[in-house]
């Protein structure tokens, strides 16, 4: 995934806070806005993502996994190869 990032023109920029309790592998602009992005090996919990899309400033998320498509609220699921389209 950091490969496909880089390759677009992304800076690669990961954050965890000082806790621990929230932790993001990847943002990126769109629009002028920034746009979280997580990636799991299965469909399983992004805790981090939901917190985060709760903002209001923040317009959408993706969650890349091996799995099929899908949209729920403000959060894109996506299989990992496309993220070659963002």
């Amino acid at each position: 995934m950091a490969d496909i990032l880089y390759k677009k023109g992304y800076p690669l920029v990961y954050y965890r806070n000082e806790k621990g309790t929230l932790e993001m592998e990847f943002f990126i602009e769109k629009e002028s806005r920034i746009v979280p992005i997580e990636v799991k090996a299965k469909n399983s919990a992004t805790a981090s993502l939901n917190n985060l899309l709760k903002e209001e400033s923040i317009p959408y998320g993706y969650k890349f996994i091996t799995g099929n498509a899908g949209i729920n609220d403000k959060k894109m699921i996506l299989p990992l190869y496309m993220a070659m389209f963002l």
